[in-house]
Formats: C-alpha cells, sequence, structure tokens
C-alpha cells in the first residue's frame, strides 16, 4: 500500500465516520421534532376538544414537520457531505 492509497483509505474513513455523525444528528433533530410537534399539537387539539376535524389537521401538520424535518436534518447533510467536504473538514479540524 503505498502512500495515496493510505491517504484515499483515511480519507473515505473520516468520510465514514462524518456520515455517522450526520446520521445521528439528524435523527436526534427528528426524535426532537416529533416530541416537540406532538406536545404542541395535542395542546391545540385540547382546545378544540380534540375535535375530528382538529385530531386530522395535526395528524396532517405532525407529518409535514417530521417530512421536513427529515429533509432538511437527515437527509440534506448526508447529501452534502462527499469526499471533499470530508477532507476540508478535517483540514480544518486538524491542520
Amino acid at each position: 500500500m503505498n502512500a495515496l492509497e493510505r491517504l484515499n483509505a483515511c480519507l473515505r474513513g473520516i468520510e465514514r465516520r462524518l456520515r455517522l455523525l450526520a446520521l445521528w444528528r439528524g435523527l436526534a433533530a427528528l426524535a426532537a421534532t416529533a416530541l416537540g410537534a406532538t406536545v404542541l399539537l395535542v395542546l391545540l387539539a385540547d382546545r378544540f376538544a380534540f375535535s375530528s376535524a382538529s385530531l386530522t389537521a395535526a395528524a396532517w401538520l405532525l407529518y409535514l414537520a417530521l417530512a421536513l424535518a427529515a429533509g432538511l436534518a437527515l437527509a440534506l447533510p448526508l447529501v452534502r457531505l462527499n469526499a471533499r467536504r470530508a477532507a476540508a473538514r478535517a483540514e480544518r479540524s486538524l491542520p
């Protein structure tokens, strides 16, 4: 294994760890959004005595909040992460 192969292996490892970190952060944001939106929507539905319309609206709003959180906090960071960005982040951390 020459120096270039070792460097590429190191960069692949860094990228893999950054992807895992982005995945866990996204899942944490998704869980926090689910909890916060659920509590808020239950309080809102309670104001309308848990009517059928309020429960339907709350369910749709919860789905929308989870879809936005999954897209912004989970999918977007994973899609944007590539070998070049991983190398740049590694160089910023350990110059």
